[in-house]
Parts: C-alpha cells; structure tokens; sequence
C-alpha cells in the first residue's frame, strides 16, 4: 500500500514538474509516441517540392527533434527522482 502511495506521489510531482507526458510514463507505463514528418512530395510533374513545402518539412522536422531531446532529458531527470526514492 505505501508503494502505491508513493508511485502516485511521485507521478503526481513529476506531472508538475515535467509535464503530463511523464506523469503518464510513471504511473501507467505510457511511453510517448513521436512519430518523424513524412518529406515533402512533388506536386505534379516537377521533381522539386514546392519552397512552401520544403519550409514546412523543416519546421516540422525542426519541432520533432526539439521534443525528442526535450522528452530524453525529462526521462533522465524522472529516473533520478525515482532512484532518489529507493533505499539502499
């Protein structure tokens, strides 16, 4: 029962500090799922995509790396508070 009781503290103290998506992590497991942007397609018969397109690709791109670095230094800063709770 005091495991339990921790195991929701502690997801309830890193859903503050982190976010929901390490909440979610501790207390059922979920690892988040970050699926990579498809590359931008040719419109018609150019074999070139569209500036437009292109400059989407790369924000998009751009975003899915920040929050995957963002989501591997958040798991490490959870790992810790969990170790942190653990007797020797």
């Amino acid at each position: 029962m005091m495991c339990l009781r921790t195991a929701d503290a502690i997801a309830d103290f890193v859903g503050v500090e982190c976010g929901r998506d390490m909440r979610m992590l501790v207390k059922k497991s979920n690892e988040k799922i970050f699926t990579e942007p498809w590359p931008p397609r040719a419109a018609t018969d150019t074999t070139v995509p569209a500036p437009g397109r292109l400059e989407k690709c790369r924000t998009e791109l751009t975003i899915y790396h920040k929050d995957m670095k963002a989501y591997t230094e958040q798991n490490a800063k959870v790992f810790v508070v969990i170790l942190g709770q653990c007797s020797s």
